[in-house]
């Protein structure tokens, strides 16, 4: 699997600092997401590393401690912050609080916003992912592992199903022995409504 401390050697990382959450450098990294709103809509993705420079909620210091918050109880490993200094003012000695609180990985882009690219780092991750996954590391372990780790709330049918969505890139239908669905898991999300259909 690769983990944040994987990510932080990519090239596209270069010139980053961790503020926060050093303890969280060997979570493994599953998925990326760029997070602009500043209210939750994702439901449980699993080792998610997020993108934002939280644009709308730039000055609100406590609705970004509250996304981090909420983002970290459905998953996610860590926060890239870009434009620093643009959009962000400055990086909060209590969002840095907080993600130590959590062991979630904060991770700053360097200043110089011609150079770094959210595509660039999406585009690493999701290559070094999918060369990970090629190489038929162990995944079933790793999933047992990190599905016992949840929060007793997540640990149900639906969280299991989507963690193996994710790492197969597929949809699953879960049917009873009636062939009734039980679980529907699409891949990507945006084909939920057609499956069920």
């Amino acid at each position: 699997m690769i983990t944040v401390a994987d990510v932080m050697k990519l090239p596209s990382m270069y010139g980053t600092t961790i503020l926060a959450g050093h303890a969280g450098l060997s979570n493994p990294v599953e998925s990326v997401t760029v997070l602009e709103y500043g209210q939750i809509t994702n439901t449980f993705q699993g080792n998610d590393l997020i993108i934002t420079s939280f644009a709308t909620i730039a000055d609100d210091v406590d609705a970004q401690c509250e996304n981090i918050r909420r983002y970290h109880a459905i998953g996610c490993v860590g926060f890239i912050l870009f434009y620093i200094g643009l959009i962000l003012p400055s990086v909060d000695d209590r969002v840095i609080a907080c993600c130590n609180e959590l062991d979630l990985v904060l991770i700053t882009m360097p200043r110089d916003i011609r150079t770094h690219k959210y595509s660039d780092v999406i585009g690493d991750i999701y290559h070094a992912i999918f060369k990970d996954q090629q190489a038929g590391s162990n995944y079933v372990s790793t999933l047992i592992r990190r599905f016992s780790n949840l929060p007793a709330e997540q640990r149900n049918t639906g969280t299991l199903l989507r963690m193996l969505s994710n790492h197969l890139q597929a949809s699953i239908i879960l049917t009873d022995y009636k062939k009734s669905i039980s679980n529907i898991v699409c891949w990507p999300q945006s084909l939920s409504e057609l499956l069920s259909k």
